[in-house]
């Protein structure tokens, strides 16, 4: 809904004034609205015909009459338009992830103290019909904070020490150099000696045959880094197969190895690093990978 004026003066020191009203009706406004803004333009209309009239349309005896009641204005209640809420539409609470809610409720907990959160929380439960968990919350809340109790000391020392195999995998995961984890070693005998992590680390290799290494490339035949995978995951779940063997009569089980594999690149700048073909560059780097998912017993 639109309303616009436009007010025009005659001549003089002291002018009459004429207010002219345009009014266009959208297809927001609804006729009761219309009819309240055409009934006040009415109203105004004829005050100022029957004003007029009884200073017989002169303009100073009507300037001088009516001099408080043209300084009044005369206001319309126009309506307000809706507008939708804009951005991206909230989610439900229990569908948010764990950082969305704590943003959530950011403002409740720092303005809200623990006592009074736990009692809307057991009169939320209880008010959806769960007074078990409501008397619940009520009982631990209820109850002194107690200092915890100092655990026991385990009287026996694991002696047993660690594997090769996982010692290799410790020192991979914390990303260990080899000072570091002698240091670590110092501590604690349970530890394998680096030597031991070394020929561990062999042993993930594929023999020398099978691969080829360069100043600029490092290619390995596919066959043999199955072969190698599939054996190396068979060592490390030899339990499992040492209990289907007990469970399954055959002599041999077959088993399925499933894996990905992609592509992936990338462009670094380029060091000093001088390389026997002058054309060789180590600006780009172009690698394939192979990753196991998973390993099932093929039916």
């Amino acid at each position: 809904m639109n309303l616009s004026g436009r007010l025009r003066s005659s001549k003089g020191p002291r002018c009459l004034i004429t207010c002219e009203l345009k009014y266009t009706r959208s297809t927001k406004s609804s006729d009761e609205e219309a009819q309240k803004i055409r009934k006040t333009v009415y109203t105004f209309l004829w005050k100022l015909r029957e004003k007029k009239a009884k200073c017989n349309r002169k303009e100073n005896a009507f300037l001088t009459k009516n001099t408080e009641w043209l300084e009044t204005s005369l206001s319309f209640e126009l309506p307000k338009l809706k507008v939708g809420v804009r951005g991206r539409p909230d989610k439900a609470f229990d569908t948010c992830s764990e950082r969305a809610k704590r943003f959530k409720t950011q403002d409740i907990r720092e303005t809200c103290s623990k006592e009074m959160l736990a009692y809307a929380t057991q009169m939320s439960y209880r008010a959806g019909g769960r007074s078990d968990i409501a008397r619940k919350i009520t009982d631990l809340t209820s109850q002194p904070l107690q200092p915890p109790s100092p655990k026991p000391e385990s009287k026996s020392t694991n002696k047993t020490g660690m594997s090769d195999d996982e010692g290799l995998a410790m020192m991979i995961d914390a990303d260990l150099s080899r000072n570091q984890y002698e240091i670590i070693r110092e501590k604690s005998k349970v530890f394998p000696s680096y030597k031991c992590i070394q020929n561990a680390k062999k042993r993930c290799y594929p023999e020398p045959e099978y691969f080829r290494i360069t100043e600029y490339s490092a290619e390995i035949q596919l066959q043999a880094l199955l072969n190698l995978t599939s054996k190396r995951l068979c060592m490390a779940q030899e339990n499992d197969f040492n209990i289907l063997d007990d469970t399954v009569k055959e002599d041999q089980v077959d088993v399925k190895l499933i894996c990905k594999w992609g592509f992936d690149g990338c462009t670094q700048s380029e060091y000093k690093q001088k390389f026997v073909d002058s054309q060789n560059s180590d600006g780009h780097l172009f690698i394939t990978c192979l990753v196991p998912i998973r390993m099932v017993l093929k039916k």
